[in-house]
């Protein structure tokens, strides 16, 4: 599901740095950064600001980008000086909940004049043997949505009318290899699947790559629109068996795959890898939960932070406009803050003051009125999947904190039988995280250190059933 790591770049530096050992000024910047971070100090990071940083990045949004930031991550646990890149210092940085790099640039004043956030890349894992399949590289228009996608279809070079899975991504900006961490999940399903007799078609989401459109004024609704577009495309490849055409999406993604089938009688099957089965408000307070707990928060801190959230879920995308949202936001978090221990307030939300406070409650209206949470709140994934009448496969990693696989299969069995569907299959793989990796912390944070992109467990799993229905 979304689980957002911050994205973002402030960057002025002019000077050019070689050596690959981390100079004294750059090591201290990093330090000073990581203490004042850790304390909710947002001020006096922002006094370690050159003039351009501070002209481009104001008292108040940098009050509002560290608390967006520590809301998504936590504190900092561990920093790693990696190297020199062009004008800035790179850093593999261990948060509570993610797995990032920080990146830091010091002018020849010892001032921060830069200071760029993004998830860690790491090692690129995927699997670079030759294809021996037919792979094409293709863009085509939408007659419905007027986009034009950019997509990779694949298919084996023998043999015709071809069974063909197309992919759909999960929550967040993703290309159509779901790209995350250096891992390409959807490339290594894709290959995986065509070696193995089947067509598949993966796409950029709309904005992202080669594919035309504004991601970020976007709903769940919009991204089915753009699946039941990739159905009309691949229903005029002659390589296909239009009577063959199923759907198979990670999180998120499944959650779309069974909204498109609700209302596509050409959908011949799904595939559901983590996806929501519960209404959503309920998915995303145990999401919170078990990524908080599993960052080392007590529980009691948890359980004491969670009414917030769930009150926050609720009521602020219910509010008639952003004004109404804010106020509402403000009055939930300083109630809460009244009669919570303010250690515990610090712990989970990074606040510690009232200027915190208001940027904490500023960063939460911004992101949960946008038009894809306001959406995604109110939906309930049962309607759909109750009128799913083709045949399930529904997949779920038994140690997931983003969609907990017990009570999101549960939601599968339950609303498929509604239905009187009797073509489902249910499968919780033990062991297994929210990506289909074997983990051992089974944090968010791992799954960037993890090698496996997706375990051969899941893609026989994958493979095997198709074949059968």
């Amino acid at each position: 599901m979304r689980y957002l790591f911050l994205i973002t770049a402030y960057l002025f530096a002019s000077l050019f740095v070689q050596a690959q050992t981390e100079k004294p000024a750059y090591k201290t910047m990093a330090g000073k950064f990581e203490n004042y971070y850790n304390k909710g100090s947002y001020d006096s990071i922002f006094s370690l600001f050159s003039p351009e940083m501070r002209a481009a990045l104001p008292l108040d949004k940098t009050r509002q980008f560290l608390t967006s930031v520590k809301m998504q991550a936590g504190n900092i646990t561990q920093r790693t000086f990696i190297k020199y890149e062009k004008t800035y210092a790179s850093y593999k940085t261990n948060f509570e909940k993610a797995l990032g790099t920080v990146n830091i640039s010091v002018d020849s004043n010892s001032m921060m004049n830069g200071l760029f956030l993004k998830q860690y890349a790491g090692e690129d894992t995927t699997t670079k043997a030759p294809v021996n399949y037919n792979r094409e590289e293709l863009a085509y228009k939408g007659s419905a949505t007027g986009l034009t996608y950019g997509a990779t279809f694949t298919y084996p070079k023998t043999g015709d009318h071809f069974t063909v899975a197309i992919l759909i991504t999960g929550s967040g900006p993703q290309d159509r290899d779901g790209t995350l961490l250096n891992h390409k999940p959807f490339e290594v399903i894709a290959d995986y699947l065509t070696n193995n007799g089947f067509a598949v078609l993966r796409v950029d989401d709309r904005g992202i790559g080669q594919t035309t459109g504004d991601f970020s004024t976007a709903t769940s609704e919009d991204f089915a629109k753009d699946v039941e577009e990739h159905i009309r495309y691949v229903q005029s490849r002659k390589e296909i068996n239009t009577s063959k055409i199923g759907l198979c999406g990670h999180s998120e993604g499944g959650m779309i795959a069974a909204m498109v089938a609700a209302r596509n009688k050409e959908v011949a099957f799904v595939i559901s890898l983590a996806g929501p089965a519960v209404p959503t408000v309920d998915l995303m307070v145990r999401q919170n939960q078990d990524v908080l707990r599993a960052a080392g928060l007590a529980p009691e801190i948890v359980a004491a932070y969670l009414p917030l959230y769930k009150d926050l879920l609720i009521k602020l995308p219910a509010a008639p406009d952003k004004r109404s949202a804010g106020l509402i936001t403000t009055g939930l978090v300083k109630e809460w803050r009244l009669k919570t221990k303010p250690e515990w307030v610090q712990a989970v939300t990074g606040v510690t003051n009232d200027s915190t406070q208001a940027a904490f409650a500023d960063a939460i209206t911004q992101t949960l009125y946008a038009p894809w949470w306001r959406y995604f709140l109110a939906y309930n994934p049962q309607k759909d999947i109750s009128r799913i009448q083709c045949p399930v496969l529904a997949i779920n990693g038994s140690k997931d904190i983003q969609v907990n696989a017990k009570e999101n299969l549960d939601g599968f069995r339950t609303a498929l039988q509604k239905a009187g569907n009797k073509k489902i299959t249910i499968v919780e793989m033990e062991g297994f995280n929210h990506l289909f990796q074997k983990c051992t912390t089974c944090t968010v944070e791992e799954y960037g250190a993890i090698k496996t992109v997706m375990e051969n467990e899941v893609l026989e799993k994958i493979g095997s059933w198709i074949k059968s229905v």
